[in-house]
Protein backbone atom coordinates (compact mmCIF):
# COMPACT_ATOMS: atom_id res chain seq x y z
CA UNK A 1 0.00 0.00 0.00
CA UNK A 2 0.99 3.55 -1.11
CA UNK A 3 1.25 6.16 1.63
CA UNK A 4 -1.86 8.27 0.13
CA UNK A 5 -3.18 4.61 1.27
CA UNK A 6 -2.08 4.56 4.50
CA UNK A 7 -3.24 7.63 5.45
CA UNK A 8 -6.86 6.68 3.93
CA UNK A 9 -6.52 3.41 6.18
CA UNK A 10 -5.55 5.79 9.12
CA UNK A 11 -8.21 8.25 8.49
CA UNK A 12 -11.02 5.81 8.33
CA UNK A 13 -9.37 3.60 11.38
CA UNK A 14 -10.66 7.04 13.43
CA UNK A 15 -13.77 7.69 11.63
CA UNK A 16 -16.98 7.86 14.28
CA UNK A 17 -14.97 7.55 17.19
CA UNK A 18 -14.19 10.19 19.69
CA UNK A 19 -10.24 10.75 18.25
CA UNK A 20 -12.16 11.44 14.58
CA UNK A 21 -11.97 15.34 15.57
CA UNK A 22 -8.99 15.60 16.15
CA UNK A 23 -6.97 14.89 13.16
CA UNK A 24 -6.69 16.88 9.60
CA UNK A 25 -5.23 14.49 6.79
CA UNK A 26 -3.60 16.85 4.23
CA UNK A 27 -2.40 14.04 1.54
CA UNK A 28 -1.50 17.10 -0.58
CA UNK A 29 1.42 17.70 1.14
CA UNK A 30 1.49 14.24 3.26
CA UNK A 31 0.84 15.41 6.90
CA UNK A 32 -1.27 14.90 9.47
CA UNK A 33 -1.94 17.33 11.84
CA UNK A 34 -2.79 16.59 15.50
CA UNK A 35 -5.04 19.00 17.07
CA UNK A 36 -3.90 20.15 20.53
CA UNK A 37 -6.81 21.85 21.54
CA UNK A 38 -9.24 19.55 21.13
CA UNK A 39 -7.19 16.54 22.57
CA UNK A 40 -6.80 18.32 25.80
CA UNK A 41 -10.85 19.92 25.84
CA UNK A 42 -12.55 17.20 25.08
CA UNK A 43 -11.80 15.36 28.35
CA UNK A 44 -12.43 18.94 30.10
CA UNK A 45 -16.21 18.82 28.55
CA UNK A 46 -17.07 15.41 29.06
CA UNK A 47 -15.88 15.74 32.76
CA UNK A 48 -17.92 19.34 32.73
CA UNK A 49 -21.00 18.03 31.11
CA UNK A 50 -21.14 14.71 33.62
CA UNK A 51 -20.22 16.73 36.83
CA UNK A 52 -23.16 18.84 35.84
CA UNK A 53 -25.88 16.75 34.87
CA UNK A 54 -24.68 14.91 38.08
CA UNK A 55 -25.23 17.45 40.15
CA UNK A 56 -28.69 18.56 38.39
CA UNK A 57 -29.66 15.03 38.96
CA UNK A 58 -28.96 15.32 42.55
CA UNK A 59 -30.63 19.10 43.18
CA UNK A 60 -33.64 17.30 41.55
CA UNK A 61 -33.61 14.35 43.57
CA UNK A 62 -32.87 16.86 46.70
CA UNK A 63 -35.67 19.22 45.92
CA UNK A 64 -38.01 16.28 45.62
CA UNK A 65 -37.58 14.92 49.04
CA UNK A 66 -38.02 18.31 50.57
CA UNK A 67 -34.46 19.80 51.06
CA UNK A 68 -34.39 22.65 49.14
CA UNK A 69 -31.50 24.51 50.77
CA UNK A 70 -29.08 21.37 49.87
CA UNK A 71 -30.81 20.99 46.57
CA UNK A 72 -29.48 24.70 45.59
CA UNK A 73 -26.51 24.00 46.68
CA UNK A 74 -26.09 20.69 43.74
CA UNK A 75 -28.43 22.82 41.44
CA UNK A 76 -25.92 25.72 40.81
CA UNK A 77 -23.02 24.80 40.02
CA UNK A 78 -24.80 22.21 38.21
CA UNK A 79 -26.08 24.32 36.14
CA UNK A 80 -22.90 26.57 35.88
CA UNK A 81 -21.04 23.36 34.16
CA UNK A 82 -23.43 22.85 31.83
CA UNK A 83 -23.30 26.18 30.78
CA UNK A 84 -19.41 26.24 30.63
CA UNK A 85 -19.63 23.11 28.11
CA UNK A 86 -21.04 25.36 24.96
CA UNK A 87 -18.92 28.42 26.26
CA UNK A 88 -15.81 27.10 26.06
CA UNK A 89 -16.68 25.80 22.68
CA UNK A 90 -17.85 29.57 21.60
CA UNK A 91 -14.29 30.39 22.74
CA UNK A 92 -12.53 27.74 20.60
CA UNK A 93 -14.98 28.28 17.67
CA UNK A 94 -14.64 31.88 17.66
CA UNK A 95 -11.14 33.52 19.29
CA UNK A 96 -7.64 32.42 19.35
CA UNK A 97 -7.75 30.61 21.86
CA UNK A 98 -7.10 27.19 20.64
CA UNK A 99 -3.35 28.55 18.92
CA UNK A 100 -2.71 28.18 23.09
CA UNK A 101 -2.25 24.64 22.28
CA UNK A 102 -0.09 24.12 18.80
CA UNK A 103 -0.77 21.03 16.65
CA UNK A 104 1.43 17.86 16.86
CA UNK A 105 2.50 17.48 13.06
CA UNK A 106 3.24 14.15 11.01
CA UNK A 107 5.43 15.07 8.05
CA UNK A 108 5.78 12.31 6.29
CA UNK A 109 7.85 13.86 3.38
CA UNK A 110 10.68 15.24 5.77
CA UNK A 111 9.80 11.84 8.07
CA UNK A 112 9.78 13.91 11.14
CA UNK A 113 7.43 14.65 13.75
CA UNK A 114 7.15 18.17 14.93
CA UNK A 115 5.39 20.12 17.90
CA UNK A 116 6.87 23.62 18.54
CA UNK A 117 10.62 23.78 17.76
CA UNK A 118 11.00 20.41 18.50
CA UNK A 119 12.09 18.01 15.69
CA UNK A 120 11.86 13.84 16.15
CA UNK A 121 12.66 12.10 12.89
CA UNK A 122 10.88 8.78 12.59
CA UNK A 123 14.30 7.14 11.97
CA UNK A 124 14.38 7.78 16.08
CA UNK A 125 10.96 6.53 17.28
CA UNK A 126 10.79 2.60 18.18
CA UNK A 127 7.27 1.10 19.11
CA UNK A 128 7.55 1.23 22.25
CA UNK A 129 7.78 5.37 22.19
CA UNK A 130 3.84 4.73 21.86
CA UNK A 131 2.40 4.23 25.05
CA UNK A 132 -1.60 3.49 25.76
CA UNK A 133 -2.56 4.94 28.92
CA UNK A 134 -6.33 3.42 29.93
CA UNK A 135 -8.51 5.05 32.55
CA UNK A 136 -12.33 4.09 33.32
CA UNK A 137 -13.81 5.58 30.33
CA UNK A 138 -10.63 6.49 28.14
CA UNK A 139 -7.78 5.40 25.91
CA UNK A 140 -5.17 8.08 25.63
CA UNK A 141 -2.30 6.75 23.00
CA UNK A 142 0.99 9.12 23.89
CA UNK A 143 4.63 9.41 22.47
CA UNK A 144 6.77 9.16 25.28
CA UNK A 145 10.42 9.83 23.25
CA UNK A 146 13.11 11.69 25.06
CA UNK A 147 12.56 14.84 23.01
CA UNK A 148 9.00 15.39 23.04
CA UNK A 149 6.05 13.69 25.31
CA UNK A 150 2.72 14.61 24.17
CA UNK A 151 -0.75 12.80 23.54
CA UNK A 152 -1.76 11.59 20.51
CA UNK A 153 -5.07 10.39 20.09
CA UNK A 154 -8.04 9.55 22.41
CA UNK A 155 -10.64 7.22 22.77
CA UNK A 156 -13.64 6.32 24.53
CA UNK A 157 -13.06 2.92 26.57
CA UNK A 158 -15.31 0.76 24.12
CA UNK A 159 -13.12 1.58 21.42
CA UNK A 160 -10.46 -0.72 21.87
CA UNK A 161 -10.67 -2.20 18.63
CA UNK A 162 -10.27 0.88 16.63
CA UNK A 163 -7.47 2.29 18.77
CA UNK A 164 -5.48 -0.31 18.33
CA UNK A 165 -6.07 -0.63 14.27
CA UNK A 166 -5.59 3.32 14.99
CA UNK A 167 -2.06 2.28 16.70
CA UNK A 168 -1.15 -0.27 14.09
CA UNK A 169 -1.89 2.17 10.96
CA UNK A 170 0.04 4.92 12.08
CA UNK A 171 3.50 2.69 13.23
CA UNK A 172 3.07 1.68 9.46
CA UNK A 173 3.45 5.16 8.40
CA UNK A 174 6.01 5.84 10.76
CA UNK A 175 8.19 2.80 9.99
CA UNK A 176 7.85 2.62 6.30
CA UNK A 177 10.38 1.93 4.54
CA UNK A 178 11.44 3.41 0.87
CA UNK A 179 8.85 6.00 0.96
CA UNK A 180 9.35 7.75 -2.73
CA UNK A 181 9.90 11.13 -0.38
CA UNK A 182 11.78 9.93 2.69
CA UNK A 183 15.30 10.92 1.59
CA UNK A 184 13.72 14.00 1.39
CA UNK A 185 15.85 17.02 3.03
CA UNK A 186 14.15 19.50 5.69
CA UNK A 187 16.11 22.13 3.55
CA UNK A 188 15.32 21.02 0.38
CA UNK A 189 11.20 22.23 0.30
CA UNK A 190 12.57 26.24 1.06
CA UNK A 191 15.45 25.73 -1.58
CA UNK A 192 13.01 24.77 -4.48
CA UNK A 193 10.97 27.80 -3.20
CA UNK A 194 13.52 29.81 -3.38
CA UNK A 195 12.21 30.49 0.86
CA UNK A 196 16.02 30.18 2.48
CA UNK A 197 16.62 33.10 4.58
CA UNK A 198 19.29 35.10 4.52
CA UNK A 199 20.56 34.82 7.70
CA UNK A 200 21.03 30.83 7.27
CA UNK A 201 22.84 31.50 4.09
CA UNK A 202 25.04 33.80 5.99
CA UNK A 203 25.71 31.67 8.41
CA UNK A 204 25.91 28.76 6.45
CA UNK A 205 28.64 30.82 4.55
CA UNK A 206 30.56 31.73 7.59
CA UNK A 207 30.59 28.06 8.49
CA UNK A 208 32.40 26.93 5.37
CA UNK A 209 34.89 29.90 5.66
CA UNK A 210 35.58 28.89 8.99
CA UNK A 211 35.61 24.99 7.90
CA UNK A 212 38.46 25.45 5.05
CA UNK A 213 40.69 28.30 7.29
CA UNK A 214 42.53 29.83 4.27
CA UNK A 215 40.94 28.30 1.56
CA UNK A 216 37.41 29.44 2.73
CA UNK A 217 37.23 32.25 -0.05
CA UNK A 218 37.16 29.23 -2.55
CA UNK A 219 34.47 26.95 -0.99
CA UNK A 220 32.19 30.00 0.16
CA UNK A 221 31.48 31.16 -3.16
CA UNK A 222 29.71 27.86 -4.44
CA UNK A 223 27.15 28.14 -1.52
CA UNK A 224 24.29 29.71 -2.97
CA UNK A 225 24.97 28.02 -6.26
CA UNK A 226 24.79 24.75 -4.53
CA UNK A 227 22.11 25.69 -2.11
CA UNK A 228 20.22 26.84 -6.29
CA UNK A 229 21.21 23.21 -7.29
CA UNK A 230 22.77 24.58 -10.40
CA UNK A 231 24.10 22.61 -13.08
CA UNK A 232 27.91 22.57 -13.13
CA UNK A 233 27.97 23.82 -9.21
CA UNK A 234 29.99 20.66 -8.18
CA UNK A 235 32.11 19.90 -11.18
CA UNK A 236 35.25 21.40 -9.92
CA UNK A 237 37.22 19.68 -7.19
CA UNK A 238 36.58 21.81 -4.60
CA UNK A 239 32.99 22.22 -5.68
CA UNK A 240 32.22 18.29 -5.04
CA UNK A 241 33.90 18.13 -1.85
CA UNK A 242 31.43 21.31 -0.48
CA UNK A 243 28.38 19.16 -1.93
CA UNK A 244 29.46 16.43 -0.19
CA UNK A 245 29.73 18.54 3.10
CA UNK A 246 26.60 19.79 2.41
CA UNK A 247 24.44 16.88 1.80
CA UNK A 248 25.93 15.58 5.02
CA UNK A 249 25.09 18.44 7.11
CA UNK A 250 21.10 18.47 6.04
CA UNK A 251 20.77 15.10 6.06
CA UNK A 252 22.97 13.22 8.77
CA UNK A 253 21.15 14.21 11.88
CA UNK A 254 24.86 13.66 13.95
CA UNK A 255 27.23 15.32 11.23
CA UNK A 256 26.26 18.95 12.79
CA UNK A 257 27.04 17.76 16.02
CA UNK A 258 30.43 15.93 14.86
CA UNK A 259 31.46 19.09 13.10
CA UNK A 260 30.68 20.94 15.68
CA UNK A 261 33.08 19.35 17.81
CA UNK A 262 35.58 19.41 15.07
CA UNK A 263 35.57 23.54 14.54
CA UNK A 264 35.93 23.20 19.06
CA UNK A 265 39.12 21.08 18.60
CA UNK A 266 40.55 23.31 16.05
CA UNK A 267 40.13 26.29 18.12
CA UNK A 268 43.01 24.91 19.96
CA UNK A 269 46.14 26.92 18.73
CA UNK A 270 48.05 23.74 18.93
CA UNK A 271 46.02 21.56 16.77
CA UNK A 272 45.66 24.23 14.14
CA UNK A 273 49.50 24.80 13.95
CA UNK A 274 49.78 21.12 13.28
CA UNK A 275 46.65 20.95 10.45
CA UNK A 276 49.20 19.99 8.01
CA UNK A 277 50.64 16.72 9.57
CA UNK A 278 47.44 15.12 10.15
CA UNK A 279 48.22 13.02 6.74
CA UNK A 280 49.17 9.86 9.65
CA UNK A 281 45.76 9.11 10.27
CA UNK A 282 45.06 7.93 6.16
CA UNK A 283 48.91 6.71 6.00
CA UNK A 284 47.81 4.13 8.78
CA UNK A 285 43.98 3.41 7.37
CA UNK A 286 46.07 2.41 4.15
CA UNK A 287 48.35 -0.49 5.55
CA UNK A 288 44.75 -1.42 7.36
CA UNK A 289 43.03 -1.80 3.93
CA UNK A 290 46.03 -3.60 2.60
CA UNK A 291 45.88 -6.14 5.44
CA UNK A 292 42.02 -6.90 4.87
CA UNK A 293 42.49 -7.42 1.57
CA UNK A 294 45.10 -9.31 1.83
CA UNK A 295 43.16 -11.60 4.56
CA UNK A 296 40.18 -12.16 2.32
CA UNK A 297 42.35 -13.42 -0.57
CA UNK A 298 41.93 -10.37 -2.76
CA UNK A 299 45.29 -9.08 -2.62
CA UNK A 300 48.78 -10.72 -3.04
CA UNK A 301 51.60 -10.46 0.00
CA UNK A 302 53.49 -9.16 -2.61
CA UNK A 303 51.52 -6.83 -4.08
CA UNK A 304 50.52 -5.35 -0.61
CA UNK A 305 54.23 -5.17 0.13
CA UNK A 306 55.72 -3.34 -2.91
CA UNK A 307 53.06 -0.39 -1.72
CA UNK A 308 53.18 0.11 1.83
CA UNK A 309 57.10 0.01 1.44
CA UNK A 310 56.97 3.86 -0.24
CA UNK A 311 54.35 4.57 2.46
CA UNK A 312 56.65 3.42 5.53
CA UNK A 313 59.34 5.59 4.07
CA UNK A 314 57.37 8.70 3.38
CA UNK A 315 55.87 8.31 7.22
CA UNK A 316 59.61 8.42 8.23
CA UNK A 317 60.04 11.95 5.92
CA UNK A 318 57.47 13.38 7.65
CA UNK A 319 57.55 12.48 11.55
CA UNK A 320 60.87 13.14 13.57
CA UNK A 321 59.92 9.83 16.36
CA UNK A 322 57.00 7.49 17.29
CA UNK A 323 56.25 10.41 19.62
CA UNK A 324 55.86 12.87 17.16
CA UNK A 325 53.90 10.73 14.56
CA UNK A 326 51.55 9.21 17.71
CA UNK A 327 50.39 12.89 18.79
CA UNK A 328 49.91 13.30 14.73
CA UNK A 329 47.57 10.44 14.16
CA UNK A 330 45.75 11.33 17.82
CA UNK A 331 44.71 14.86 16.53
CA UNK A 332 43.78 13.47 13.31
CA UNK A 333 41.53 10.77 14.51
CA UNK A 334 39.93 13.15 17.21
CA UNK A 335 39.19 15.54 14.13
CA UNK A 336 38.02 12.25 11.73
CA UNK A 337 35.35 11.28 14.45
CA UNK A 338 34.24 14.62 16.00
CA UNK A 339 34.78 13.70 19.41
CA UNK A 340 35.73 10.68 19.63
CA UNK A 341 34.12 9.86 22.53
CA UNK A 342 35.59 7.04 24.82
CA UNK A 343 37.29 5.36 21.96
CA UNK A 344 39.71 8.44 21.96
CA UNK A 345 40.91 7.76 25.48
CA UNK A 346 41.74 4.24 24.62
CA UNK A 347 43.72 4.82 21.94
CA UNK A 348 45.98 7.09 23.63
CA UNK A 349 45.88 4.61 26.52
CA UNK A 350 47.11 2.03 24.14
CA UNK A 351 49.75 4.65 22.49
CA UNK A 352 51.32 5.52 26.40
CA UNK A 353 52.20 1.69 26.69
CA UNK A 354 53.63 2.00 23.29
CA UNK A 355 55.74 4.67 24.82
CA UNK A 356 56.51 3.08 28.48
CA UNK A 357 56.64 -0.32 27.29
CA UNK A 358 60.22 -1.99 27.27
CA UNK A 359 58.92 -4.46 25.61
CA UNK A 360 57.40 -2.02 22.81
CA UNK A 361 58.03 -2.30 19.32
CA UNK A 362 58.40 1.55 19.66
CA UNK A 363 61.16 0.63 22.00
CA UNK A 364 62.80 -2.16 19.90
CA UNK A 365 62.91 -0.73 16.61
CA UNK A 366 64.10 2.77 15.81
CA UNK A 367 61.92 4.99 14.38
CA UNK A 368 64.68 6.20 11.52
CA UNK A 369 65.54 2.46 11.13
CA UNK A 370 67.02 2.09 7.33
CA UNK A 371 63.78 0.67 5.40
CA UNK A 372 64.92 -1.40 1.99
CA UNK A 373 63.15 -4.29 -0.15
CA UNK A 374 64.26 -7.80 1.72
CA UNK A 375 61.03 -10.07 0.58
CA UNK A 376 61.63 -12.29 -1.75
Amino acid sequence: MGEDGQLDALERAVEGTLAEGSFEFDGDVSVLRIEGSFILTTGWLLSCGVAGIGLLLAGAVLSLTGSQDAARWALAPGAVLLVLVPGLLMLLRFTPLSAMWPDLELRFAERTMVHRSTRVPFGDLRPEHLVWKNGRFFRRLYVRHPSLRRQLAGFFGSEERQAVEFERRLWDLISAPGLPRAAARPADGLIARDELEPPFVERLIELVRVRYDDEGGSYTRLVPPLLRDEPGADASEEGAELALFLHQLFNDRNHAVEELHRLKALADPALRANVGRFLIWDYARAPMLYRWGHMVGWLTEEYCWERMLPLALDIQRRYSSWRDMATCYLQGRLLWSGGAGKAQDEYERLIDDLVTNPRSPWNLVPFDLDLTRDWP
